[in-house]
This record gives C-alpha cells, structure tokens and sequence, in this order.
C-alpha cells in the first residue's frame, strides 16, 4: 500500500498545496493488522443485526 512506504502526498488541510509528509514505514498496515479481528468482528455484527431488523 501507498501509505506503508514512509511518505504519502496529500493536500493541506483538503485544499492546495499538497504535500510530502514522512511516515514510519509499515504505520497503516501494523496498527490495521492489530486490529482486523475486532473490526471485522464488529462488521459481522452490524451485518447480521441489520438483516434481522429486516426480517431476514
């Protein structure tokens, strides 16, 4: 991924210029890998609450 490899371009606050900003390496992934057993428990949940509110 773009952002895991120690700078990512993005504009100032949304808007022009956009930017070069340093990032540690790996500072998306890790964090995301950390936590996708929750999230992806979390998405599951949501899921199936809102099918039986559909009365699926």
């Amino acid at each position: 991924m773009h952002m895991n490899r120690g700078q990512w371009r993005h504009p100032t606050f949304g808007r022009q210029p956009w930017v070069t900003q340093a990032v540690t390496p790996g500072w998306f992934d890790r964090p995301a890998r950390r936590h996708a057993p929750r999230v992806r428990d979390g998405a599951f949940r949501v899921v199936i609450e809102t099918l039986n509110e559909l009365g699926s």
